[in-house]
């Protein structure tokens, strides 16, 4: 045990694990990122008070019985950092652990409705072949576990990219991805309430889309889960 220990320290020294958020060298207990930053993460507090600006982003737009971000996301911040390692570097195991850590604070305050399952906003598999991956697929893969309940992969698919979209009028961007979103048919259950789990909420227009695509489907209760909030 002990040659272990000494083998791990010496790797350490030559190759240290960096911690995403901070970029200073990891303890060898420490794997996804850094204690001190696990503890400085800046979160909205939003678990606790329905009354959100999340949830108000969905005033007579969708029909969601409750909404909520963890973090804040700010440029240059800690978020940012560790969003950063998770969409562009690869890092599923970080974003697994994020959403673990989000789940465990929604079990643990007691205060919002859990759903009998989850789903995540869909990646274009343009972006998937690019990408390797579904950052908000991980997340929710994370809050699942946490909260014990399923994660319904694919539930919600999308069938094409919308390109680019800046030449056209607001209305037309906002129909061209509403027809790039559609339910997978071969998936059947019995679920009553989802929650749709995504990495970044600013507009919320694509979990808006999401959010109607489900009530249209038959569930009786949506409910949106961010795991951060883009501020100013």
């Amino acid at each position: 045990m002990k040659a272990f220990l000494l083998i791990h320290d010496l790797l350490d020294l030559f190759y240290p694990n960096i911690c995403p958020a901070c970029d200073k060298p990891m303890q060898h207990t420490e794997k996804y990122f850094c204690i001190y930053c696990e503890l400085q993460l800046p979160k909205t507090n939003f678990i606790s008070a329905k009354d959100n600006s999340v949830y108000k982003l969905f005033f007579g737009r969708a029909d969601v019985e409750q909404a909520d971000a963890w973090l804040y996301f700010v440029k240059k911040g800690m978020v940012q950092k560790l969003m950063y390692s998770l969409k562009y570097k690869g890092n599923q195991a970080l974003g697994e652990r994020l959403g673990y850590l989000y789940g465990l604070d929604i079990k643990t305050q007691n205060t919002m409705k859990i759903p009998d399952c989850l789903c995540a906003v869909p990646l274009h598999t343009d972006k998937i072949k690019t990408r390797g991956f579904n950052q908000a697929a991980a997340i929710a893969r994370g809050m699942s576990q946490a909260l014990e309940i399923p994660f319904v992969e694919d539930l919600i698919q999308r069938q094409s990219n919308t390109g680019s979209q800046t030449r056209k009028k607001r209305f037309e961007r906002w129909e061209s991805s509403v027809q790039s979103f559609q339910m997978n048919a071969d998936i059947h259950y019995g679920y009553k309430s989802v929650g749709i789990v995504d990495d970044i909420i600013t507009t919320g227009s694509t979990l808006e889309i999401c959010a109607n695509l489900l009530k249209g489907f038959g569930v009786d209760k949506v409910q949106v889960f961010a795991l951060c909030q883009a501020i100013n």
